[in-house]
C-alpha cells in the first residue's frame, strides 16, 4: 500500500471515531457516513478524499447531504434518475468548502490528526447546521423559493426547477406546486441543462398531481 493510501485509511479510521459519536456509520470501503432519521430521510457525510501519489499529497473535499425517499422515487418516475441509484443518491447537498472557502490537504509525511480535526470542526460548525436545514422540508422549500441563487446552496437552476415542485408536492402542497410550473418554465427558458427536458417534466408532473387534492 502506498503512503498516500495509508494516510487515507488513517483519515477514514479517525473520522469513524469522531462521527460515530453523532450516530453516523460508514459502509465498508466507502467514504460515506450515513444516519437514518426515519423512513423518509437519510443524512450523509462524504469526505471526498483525493490522492496525488506523484506529489505525495492528500486532499479532502467534505460534503453533507440529505436524501428524501419520496422525492427520489418521484425523480425515478419522471425519468430523471435511473432506478439503480435509488437508496444511494443524495437529494440535496452542501459542500463544506463552498461555505468555508478552505482547502483541506496534507502531505504523505504529515500526521492526519490536524487535518481530520480541522475537517471535523468545520463539519460541526457548518455541516451539521446544513444537515438540519436540509432535513426540514419546509426549510428546503423556503430555500428553493428564494429569488437569490446564493440561497439554493449547491443546487443548479435546472435541478431547482424540478426539486421545488416535488418538495411542495410531497408536503401536500400540490396545488401550489402546479401553479408554480409556468413561472419556473419561464425562468428556465433557454437555460435548462437536464435530460429529459423541462417540458417533459412539467407534463409528467401535471399528469401525476393534477387530479390530487391538496392535503
Amino acid at each position: 500500500m502506498s503512503k498516500t493510501s495509508e494516510k487515507r485509511q488513517e483519515i477514514l479510521s479517525e473520522m469513524d471515531l469522531l462521527l460515530s459519536d453523532h450516530g453516523f456509520k460508514r459502509k465498508n470501503r466507502s467514504f460515506d457516513w450515513h444516519k437514518t432519521l426515519n423512513e423518509e430521510i437519510t443524512q450523509s457525510i462524504n469526505m471526498g478524499i483525493s490522492l496525488y501519489p506523484h506529489a505525495q499529497e492528500i486532499s479532502i473535499n467534505p460534503n453533507v447531504s440529505v436524501r428524501y425517499e419520496s422525492i427520489e422515487q418521484a425523480l425515478v418516475e419522471a425519468g430523471i434518475v435511473d432506478a439503480s441509484y435509488l437508496g444511494e443518491r443524495a437529494t440535496f447537498d452542501q459542500g463544506i468548502n463552498n461555505i468555508t472557502r478552505k482547502t483541506y490537504w496534507i502531505t504523505a509525511d504529515d500526521t492526519v490528526v490536524e487535518l481530520t480535526r480541522a475537517v471535523y470542526e468545520d463539519i460541526l460548525k457548518y455541516g451539521f447546521p446544513s444537515l438540519e436545514k436540509l432535513s426540514d422540508i419546509a426549510q428546503v422549500i423556503k430555500m428553493l423559493s428564494s429569488s437569490d441563487v446564493q440561497d439554493w446552496d449547491d443546487c443548479s437552476a435546472s435541478y431547482r426547477a424540478r426539486l421545488l415542485p416535488l418538495a411542495l408536492a410531497v408536503s401536500g402542497k400540490r396545488v401550489e406546486a402546479l401553479a408554480l410550473l409556468p413561472a419556473l418554465t419561464k425562468e428556465l427558458k433557454g437555460k435548462d441543462q437536464m435530460i429529459p427536458n423541462y417540458q417533459h417534466f412539467t407534463t409528467w408532473f401535471s399528469q401525476k398531481y393534477d387530479n390530487s387534492s391538496e392535503e
